[in-house]
C-alpha cells in the first residue's frame, strides 16, 4: 500500500531531525542479511545507543542537503544509516565489528558523515579501528602524567640525596664515637 504525502513528510522530518542532532552517521549497503543478522544488529546498535535507520537514498540526501553532494556516490542500492549522537567513532566501530566475524558479511560500508565531514569507506575503516573517547583521554593523561612524575622526581632528588648525606654522615660520626670510647 502506498504511503500517502503526510505519512511521506513526517519520514523525511523525521530522518531530517536524526541526521541534524548526528555528531556522525555512516552509510551501509545490505544485500542477503537475514532476519536473524538484522534482528542481532539491532540489538547490538541499541545497547551501543546507537540508531539504525534503513532508509531511501533520496530520502538520505533530501534529509541532509548540507552532505548530499558529497554523499552521491554513497547513496546507490540498500542504504542501511547507522546514527550517533554522541560518539563519533561509534557507528564505524560498531558496524565494523559486527561484520567482522562473518565470512561473507552480507553488509558493506559506504560511506558516512563524521563530525560534518564527508568520509569514504577507507576512512569509516580507519575511524573504526581508532580506540574510544575514554581510552584516548586515558592515553593523553598518562602522556600528560609520565612528564610531571619526571619532573617531581628531579626536583625531589637533591632533597633526598641531602638526607641520605646527612644519615651517612650521622652514622660515620656514631661509629666514630663508638670506636673512640672502645
Amino acid at each position: 500500500m502506498p504511503k500517502s504525502r503526510e505519512e511521506k513528510a513526517r519520514i523525511l522530518e523525521d530522518l531530517r531531525q536524526t541526521l541534524g542532532e548526528a555528531r556522525s552517521y555512516v552509510l551501509a549497503e545490505f544485500r542477503g542479511l537475514t532476519v536473524e543478522q538484522e534482528t542481532e544488529l539491532r540489538k547490538k546498535m541499541r545497547a551501543a545507543g546507537l540508531a539504525l535507520r534503513v532508509a531511501k537514498n533520496t530520502l538520505v540526501a533530501l534529509a541532509d542537503p548540507e552532505h548530499a553532494e558529497g554523499l552521491r556516490d554513497y547513496l546507490a542500492g540498500p542504504t542501511l544509516v547507522v546514527v550517533s549522537k554522541d560518539d563519533p567513532v561509534a557507528p564505524a566501530r560498531e558496524l565494523t565489528d559486527f561484520i567482522r566475524p562473518m565470512r561473507q558479511p552480507p553488509i558493506t560500508i559506504k560511506g558516512g558523515v563524521v563530525e560534518g565531514k564527508v568520509v569514504g569507506p577507507k576512512e569509516v575503516q580507519a575511524i573504526a579501528s581508532l580506540p574510544s573517547r575514554p581510552v584516548l583521554l586515558g592515553q593523553v593523561l598518562g602522556g600528560l602524567k609520565s612528564p610531571m612524575a619526571s619532573m617531581a622526581s628531579l626536583l625531589a632528588a637533591p632533597l633526598r640525596n641531602l638526607v641520605a648525606d646527612i644519615d651517612a654522615l650521622r652514622r660515620k660520626r656514631e661509629e666514630a664515637g663508638s670506636g673512640a670510647a672502645a
